[in-house]
C-alpha cells in the first residue's frame, strides 16, 4: 500500500503490518494516511470482519511518531507541519477507538508513543512474552500523547489485580512522568494487554486463518491465566512496588511528588533499587514536561477521550515551541548523549497553573 505498510485481506480479516524496520516503524505522515485509508476502506466491506494490526519485525511493533523532523521545523520557528502531524495522528488515534469492528493489535519488542495510540484504544491488545512499552515523553520535553492521558486513566486489570496495582491516578502520572519501561507481566496486570500470545507471530497468522474467536481459544491466554503459569517473563515491576507508587504518585502537584520521592525509602533492596531507578528517570526529563504531564494526568482522571486529545494538542503544541524540546529530541535520539541542558533547571521555577489553564473540562 505505501514503502512503509503493507494491507491485505485472509479470510475476514484485515491486517496492517508496519514495515519500518530501521526505524522501529516510528510513524511518519504517510504512514498515518496509509493506516487511515485501510480502516476506512473495510469500513462498509463485509467481507471483512476485523483489522489486526501488527509488524514485520520481532524488534519492534512501533516506537512512536517521527519526532525528528517535527523537532527540526520547530526550532527553526516553522510549527505548521508539526501541528497538521498531530492533527492528523490524533485523528487517527480517534478513529481507531471508536471503530465499529474488532481492532486487534500484536504488541511485540518495542510499544512506545504513538505505538500506543495505534493499538491501545482498539478492542485487543495481544502481547508476547518480550515487549518493553513505555510513554517516555517526559525525556524529549514534550507530553504523554495520542490519547494515553485518558487511557492510562481508565485501566481495566484483569479480576484480582485491580488492589494490588498502584492507585490508578498516582499509577498514570507515575507512567507519565518516569517513562517506565513495562514489561508484559506489567502490560497484562493494568489491562493494557488483554492477552498473551507465547509466539505472537503466530498468533497474528491464526487469526487470518482461523478467525479472531478461534485464534484467542487456541493461540493466547486470559491475563490472569498467562501471569499464574509464569509464561510471561520477568514479574510485573507495578505489582511488586505498588504502595511506594501510590505513596509517592499521589500527590496534587509535581513538587509535591518531588519531595515525596526524595523522603521516600523501602523496606527492601530491591525497593530500593526501584527508587535509584525512578529517580534517575525523573532527573533526566525536563522539568518543565513533569510539570505539565502532572497536571494534564491528573485533569484527564475526569475528561473523555476526545477531551484529552485536545489537550494533548494544546500542552504538546506548546512544548514544542520551547526551545527544551528540539534539546530532548537532541540529546535522546540525534547526538544520544542523554545529557540535554533545559532551562528551567528546577520545576520549582515552573509555575503549574500556566499549564492547568490550558486544560479544557
Amino acid at each position: 500500500m505505501t514503502q512503509f505498510i503493507s494491507t491485505v485481506v485472509e479470510g475476514r480479516t484485515g491486517i496492517i503490518e508496519l514495515n519500518r524496520p530501521k526505524a522501529l516503524n516510528s510513524l511518519n505522515p504517510e504512514m498515518i494516511t496509509g493506516i487511515r485509508e485501510a480502516v476506512d476502506a473495510w469500513l462498509d466491506d463485509a467481507a471483512v470482519e476485523q483489522v489486526l494490526i501488527r509488524s514485520s519485525s520481532e524488534r519492534a511493533f512501533c516506537a512512536g511518531g517521527d519526532v525528528r523532523s517535527v523537532a527540526e521545523e520547530d526550532a527553526a520557528g516553522f510549527h505548521q507541519s508539526g501541528d497538521e502531524f498531530f492533527t492528523e495522528e490524533y485523528g487517527l488515534n480517534r478513529r481507531l477507538a471508536t471503530y465499529p469492528k474488532p481492532i486487534v493489535a500484536v504488541w511485540q519488542g518495542v510499544v512506545m508513543g504513538g505505538g500506543f495510540g495505534i493499538s491501545a484504544h482498539g478492542s485487543h491488545r495481544v502481547v508476547g512474552p518480550k515487549v518493553m512499552a513505555a510513554m517516555p515523553e517526559a525525556a524529549i520535553a514534550f507530553v504523554p500523547d495520542v490519547g494515553m492521558t485518558h487511557r492510562l486513566n481508565n485501566l481495566t486489570p484483569p479480576e484480582g489485580y485491580a488492589e494490588q496495582l498502584p492507585e490508578a491516578g498516582a499509577l498514570a502520572v507515575f507512567l507519565g512522568t518516569t517513562g517506565w519501561r513495562m514489561n508484559s507481566a506489567d502490560l497484562l496486570a493494568t489491562g493494557l494487554a488483554t492477552h498473551f500470545a507465547p509466539d505472537p507471530q503466530a498468533f497474528g497468522d491464526a487469526v487470518g486463518a482461523k478467525g479472531l474467536d478461534r485464534a484467542l481459544r487456541e493461540d493466547a491466554q486470559e491475563p490472569a491465566t498467562a501471569l499464574a503459569g509464569g509464561a510471561v517473563g520477568e514479574p510485573s515491576t507495578l505489582l511488586a512496588n505498588a504502595q511506594l507508587i501510590s505513596e509517592i504518585f499521589g500527590g496534587e502537584t509535581w513538587l509535591e511528588i518531588d519531595k515525596a520521592l526524595a523522603a521516600a525509602s523501602a523496606p527492601d533492596e530491591a525497593g530500593e533499587k526501584f527508587l535509584e531507578d525512578v529517580r534517575a528517570a525523573v532527573k533526566k526529563a525536563n522539568p518543565t514536561s513533569l510539570v505539565a504531564i502532572t497536571e494534564i494526568m491528573r485533569h484527564a482522571r475526569h475528561t473523555d477521550l476526545a477531551t484529552a486529545l485536545r489537550n494533548e494538542f494544546a500542552v504538546g503544541a506548546a512544548l514544542r515551541r520551547d526551545p527544551n524540546f528540539p534539546e530532548g529530541i537532541r540529546a535522546v535520539l540525534v547526538d544520544k548523549d542523554q545529557s540535554p541542558h533545559f532551562e528551567p533547571a528546577d520545576a520549582g521555577e515552573v509555575d503549574p497553573a500556566v499549564w492547568r489553564e490550558m486544560l479544557e473540562s
